[in-house]
Formats: C-alpha cells, sequence, structure tokens
C-alpha cells in the first residue's frame, strides 16, 4: 500500500473558510437594493466589489486558542484608526458560535461585514467596498462599480497589517504569519480621491482597473509586522494601485 498523502497546512486553513471561501464578485451594480436585501449578507457582499482579508499563523494547529478565549482574542487585537474599527465587533448584534469559531455579520448604512475566527488563529473578513454601497446613501455621485477610494484604501490595507501584527502577538498568533488582502470586482473601477485623502475629491480618470480581481499575500515574521506593519500596508497598496496605472510613491 502506498502512503497516505496528508494535508498541508494551507490545504487544512482553506478547508476552514467553507461559505468564506474566495468567490468572484457579480457584475458591480448587477443587483439592485431590493434584490440584495433578498440575499444572505455574504451573498449581498459578493453582489458587488469586496475586500475578502485572511490573517492567519503559517502552521495549522485545530485547538491553538481556548475557546473560551476566541473573542477576548480578537477584541485584543482590534484597531481603531478612525470611526469604524477592523474588525468591527457590534455591541448591539449577536455573536454566533459554533464548535470551534465565533462569527458575527455586521448591517450599519452603507458598511456590510462578515468576520470570523477559528481556534486555530485563522481570521476571516469579507467587507462589501464602501464604494458600492455609499450611492443609495446619495452622498456621491457615481454609481457601483465605478470608484476605488485612494483614501479608504490606503486606511483598510493599513488597519490590515495592523491588526496582523496585533493578531501575532496574542494566542492566535505564531513566529511566522500570512496575511492575505484579495480584492474582488476591479476591472473597470477608477482610482478616487475620497474624504481620506489629502487632495480632495476628484477622480483619476487615466487609472482605471482592467483585471477583474488581485490578490496580495505576504508571510512574514512576527517582529517584521511588529516594525513595519505601516510600511508593508504602503508598499500592499502601491502593489495594488499599480493595477491601474498609477506610478507615483504614496
Amino acid at each position: 500500500m502506498g502512503l497516505v498523502r496528508q494535508p498541508t497546512d494551507d490545504e487544512l486553513f482553506r478547508d476552514q473558510l467553507g461559505d468564506l471561501a474566495c468567490q468572484g464578485a457579480a457584475q458591480p451594480g448587477a443587483l439592485g437594493l431590493d434584490d440584495a436585501r433578498r440575499l444572505s449578507l455574504v451573498e449581498e457582499i459578493r453582489s458587488r466589489g469586496y475586500w475578502h482579508v485572511v490573517v492567519r499563523p503559517a502552521v495549522f494547529q485545530a485547538g491553538k486558542v481556548e475557546y473560551v478565549a476566541l473573542k477576548s482574542a480578537l477584541e485584543a487585537s482590534v484597531v481603531r484608526f478612525r470611526g469604524w474599527d477592523f474588525p468591527h465587533i457590534s455591541q448591539g448584534t449577536v455573536v454566533h458560535r459554533d464548535r470551534d469559531w465565533i462569527r458575527q455579520e455586521v448591517t450599519f448604512r452603507h458598511y456590510r461585514e462578515v468576520w470570523r475566527l477559528h481556534q486555530s488563529g485563522q481570521f476571516v473578513h469579507m467587507s462589501g467596498m464602501l464604494e458600492d454601497w455609499l450611492p443609495q446613501e446619495g452622498s456621491v455621485n457615481f454609481g457601483p462599480g465605478e470608484r476605488l477610494g485612494v483614501g479608504h484604501t490606503l486606511f483598510r490595507m493599513t488597519e490590515v497589517f495592523e491588526f496582523a501584527a496585533r493578531l501575532a502577538l496574542g494566542s492566535a498568533g505564531d513566529e511566522i504569519m500570512v496575511v492575505v488582502a484579495h480584492l474582488f470586482g476591479l476591472k473597470g473601477r477608477k482610482l478616487w480621491s475620497d474624504k481620506n485623502s489629502p487632495l480632495g475629491q476628484m477622480t483619476y480618470d487615466d487609472l482605471v482597473a482592467t483585471v477583474p480581481d488581485y490578490r496580495i499575500e505576504r508571510r512574514l515574521s512576527r517582529a517584521e509586522l511588529a516594525a513595519q506593519s505601516w510600511e508593508l500596508a504602503v508598499g500592499a497598496t502601491g502593489e495594488l494601485f499599480n493595477r491601474f496605472g498609477w506610478t507615483d510613491s504614496l
């Protein structure tokens, strides 16, 4: 008899994703607001452009974090750089508890987010691109799928890497961490200097994405994350913006 192949760490972590696994976004704007409301929140997020973020140890250990410590491990890693935390833990929404993970779904104004933390230390976060949900509030003059905010994108990437640095230091962390930011529904979007940009609100008509999605993955030591979270975020954001034709430094 031949040897039975054992799954790799990456495969074991991937199997945990379940309904939060990566899938392509629907054509942005293909569904109206009334149609989106009939979907589950995960389906609603996927109905337009969205971020899919994974932060985890490189080595799989099923029971790495004690179940009763999951929520406190997450709370200790929350990043509060602006009015909306990353990840946002809503005090008014129930945290769902399953066999080996906790999860919450949050809907508020133009925010649509789902997060889940496993005992393995794997954190998954799906969020709708704010630029695709702002139009329904009448606060912008463009539609879903048309813009990607420069300021918000840099902020979110910074929050992702800072969150990873904090998670790495706790019970869910390890010496080597994997950080993934995968953006879906990019094709045809123009970069936009949103309200988070010192340039004021303007659209770069010549900076347009031609790829449908883009994935950024880093394998980093705990020390690198702790010392360089800002530089890592800037580098990742610049890499993404290059796909729009951006050539300036950030």
